[in-house]
Formats: C-alpha cells, structure tokens, sequence
C-alpha cells in the first residue's frame, strides 16, 4: 500500500500537502520489499514457528540497501526515467521470491497431508492461486512499464490499472488469511528427500512389516479413523511410536501418505454400510465415518470409488434388488 501511495499520489489532482513519498525519496524503493515480505508471509501462513526469526532479516538487505542507495541516485520522479537496471531488477527480485513462496506452499501440503487426517481448511490452495495472481500482475506491471517506457500507452490509464490490479491483490491476501486458522506442527519439517528421509531410520523392513500389520489390526478393531480430528500424533500414540517411525511405516508399507491412509478406511466404512442398506443419510454417514463435512466426504468418495456416495448407494440397492 506505501507502493501504491508513492506511485499514484504524485500523479493525482489532490492537495499538495498529500503529494509526498514513503521512504521512496528519489526512487520506487519500497517495491523491492514487495518479495521478501511475501514469502515471509507464506512462512508465517505455513506454521514456520521455529523459523530463525533473525536469518529472516537477511531477506531485507537488498531492499534495504536501495532504500539507503537514494543518497547517490539523481533525483527521479516517474517510472519511465527509472534506471533500466534497476526496474528489471525488481521484477526478476519479485518473481524469484514468489517462486521461492510457491515451493513453500506446496511443501506445506506435503507435511499437512502427513500430518492430519481433515485438510480442508489448512491445504492453502487459496494462498497458492493468490501467489498465481501476484505473479501474474508482476508480469502485467513489467509490460506496462515497458508501454510507458515505449510510449505505447499513456501514463495515466496504465497507473490506473497497475494500481487497481495490485490493490485487488493486496485486498485478496487480507481478506482470505482472515479466514484462516492458524496452522502448527506437532515436528519440525523435513525438507530431505522422501526416498532417503528413513535412511538412517531403526526400523528395519521386517520390523516395519510387522508394525504395517498392527496398525491394520489397530485400524479394523478399534476405528480411530471415526475421530474426525485424528492426526498423526494421535495414531502414534495409540501405537507407542514416534510421529517419525509411524509416518515410516505408512509410507513405506502403505504406500501412501497418512491423510490418504486414514481416508481408505473411512470410505471403506462407509461403503460397507452402503452395501447393506437401502436408505441412508449421506450427511449423518460422512460424520459418522470420520469426516467434517458432506462435501469432503464426497470428494474423497468419489476419488476412491469413482463414483459419488449417492451413485454408489443407488447401484448397490439396485443390485440387491435384482
């Protein structure tokens, strides 16, 4: 918002009195905090608690430092006469930082589906689409200032729309992350590769088999799949195991991750119950499975069986009927 205040005052037919800068003195500056602040967002959004607070002061220095580099730059008060390399720079700043974010995320789903057995308000595909976005008005702006640059279009029509792109997006953020609950993980992250994260592991593969068996004997006999707040630790504990040797064993055995594996069961349960009534209530049955909602049931459903539950219940009393 100081970025857009900066760009867009000057150029206004308001008081003179409103016609200053933020920090941006003689040049655009406050863009270039526009990435590190966004993937230290992400990182917040992603349940980072233990991040190195003070290694992420290390994302500000550039920014930082062309803040302070005014000092030494003539005066410059439009975009056209920006210095090229400094223009492109902060868009090739910008977007490497949402790619850096993008990742971020889609590790974030990797650890949420390894850790909890209901996704549907912490998966972040809301803040994944919105990095889309932010990255998709970052290539917008840089055409834009190369019209202007260009003369192609005028000046005051394409601020217009950079403004109004950049406050959409901006709106978008604030609105959506007021929706979200805050995300924690019981362990730290692991960012080693899937296939040697258990390299090092006790667990040996017959022990592993052995362990796979008792978790299917624990999940027919005493149902924990029917908690709809079940999470890895949970299921730990219920074993005497750690998180760590659990997830093992799920993924290794199971071949699958632990939101995936709880899942099975779930709609395992609930089409048994299916194939023996005629009528039944979908939406009691979804809670009574384990899941929050009809429509997270349904979809899960429908990935499993191919078919929704209501497909599914209607095709098997037909078939008890013929």
């Amino acid at each position: 918002m100081i970025s857009l205040w900066n760009i867009s005052m000057p150029s206004l037919d308001v008081p003179d009195s409103l016609k200053f800068r933020i920090l941006d003195l003689k040049i655009y500056a406050t863009p270039f905090f526009w990435g590190p602040f966004l993937y230290l967002y992400v990182l917040h959004m992603t349940g980072q608690q233990n991040h190195n607070k003070k290694k992420d002061l290390l994302h500000l220095t550039v920014p930082v430092a062309v803040t302070l580099s005014q000092v030494f730059i003539e005066e410059r008060s439009v975009i056209p006469s920006l210095p090229a390399f400094l223009l492109n720079a902060f868009y090739i700043h910008a977007g490497c930082y949402a790619a850096f974010a993008y990742r971020r995320v889609l590790s974030h789903q990797k650890r949420v589906q390894n850790t909890f057995s209901q996704i549907d308000r912490i998966h972040l595909n809301w803040l994944k689409r919105l990095l889309a976005i932010f990255a998709i008005t970052l290539l917008i702006d840089f055409l834009v200032a190369q019209a202007i640059t260009y003369r192609l279009v005028e000046y005051g029509p394409a601020l217009g729309l950079i403004v109004l792109l950049e406050s959409a997006t901006i709106f978008a953020i604030g609105y959506f992350s007021l929706q979200q609950p805050q995300i924690l993980f019981p362990e730290k992250p692991s960012d080693k590769d899937p296939k040697k994260k258990y390299d090092n592991s006790a667990l040996d593969d017959p022990l592993s088999k052995q362990l796979a068996e008792q978790l299917e004997t624990l999940m027919k006999t005493v149902q924990p799949y029917k908690r709809n707040d079940l999470k890895l630790a949970d299921l730990a504990d219920l074993m005497d195991l750690s998180n760590h040797h659990l997830s093992q064993v799920i993924n290794e055995q199971m071949g699958c991750n632990f939101y995936e594996f709880v899942n099975q069961y779930r709609i395992e349960y609930a089409a048994g119950l299916m194939r023996n009534c005629d009528q039944i209530n979908i939406t009691r049955l979804a809670f009574d499975a384990g899941f929050n909602n009809r429509v997270s049931f349904t979809n899960a459903f429908k990935k499993q069986t191919g078919l929704t539950p209501s497909a599914y219940l209607k095709n098997n009393t037909f078939k008890r009927a013929s």
